[in-house]
């Protein structure tokens, strides 16, 4: 009977830090007001966006993240997931990626009102003492499955995985 009190209160705690990330909220809206920099690592043309591997970085001030920081003094660079050059349907992930920095674009220059993108829970988020949500560091990702997430978005010709899968695939 004592083992079994003492599997179940170790089930009970494995559940519990197994959706310790899965509760994290997963939409920030981003404004004009939100967005300090982008920072396109000389991507301002297609084809450098392409042998930058797809990557950029929205500078958002702390105070306006939608989860604390408390270990980063002033912006949170929120940042894109990089496109290996052997990953599966690369150019069309890369298509993608150039489509929504496109999006923050206009946004920063006030051309569009707001963009919504999901929050990557993973690798720097946590859940403080109380449940709340923090990001440890001053990075936080986009996922690149983030079509999924964003109203209006065409999923029937989204690539088939995720850009982390395909990375991974590609350096097999």
């Amino acid at each position: 009977m004592k083992t079994l009190s003492l599997l179940f209160l170790f089930l009970i705690s494995l559940s519990s830090y197994a959706s310790d990330k899965s509760s994290i909220q997963r939409n920030m809206v981003i404004s004009k007001d939100d967005i300090a920099s982008i920072d396109e690592f000389n991507g301002s043309t297609y084809e450098e966006f392409m042998s930058s591997y797809g990557q950029f970085e929205i500078l958002i001030p702390k105070e306006r993240f939608v989860f604390r920081a408390p270990n980063c003094r002033q912006n949170i660079k929120l940042r894109m997931y990089g496109i290996l050059s052997k990953a599966k349907n690369r150019q069309k992930l890369l298509e993608y990626h150039w489509q929504l920095l496109q999006e923050f674009r206009t946004v920063a220059k006030g051309e569009k009102e707001s963009l919504t993108v999901p929050i990557d829970p993973s690798p720097y988020m946590k859940l403080d003492k109380n449940g709340e949500p923090i990001l440890q560091y001053c990075n936080a990702f986009i996922p690149s499955d983030f079509w999924k997430y964003s109203p209006g978005k065409d999923e029937k010709n989204a690539p088939e995985k995720s850009v982390e899968k395909q990375n991974k695939q590609g350096t097999k």
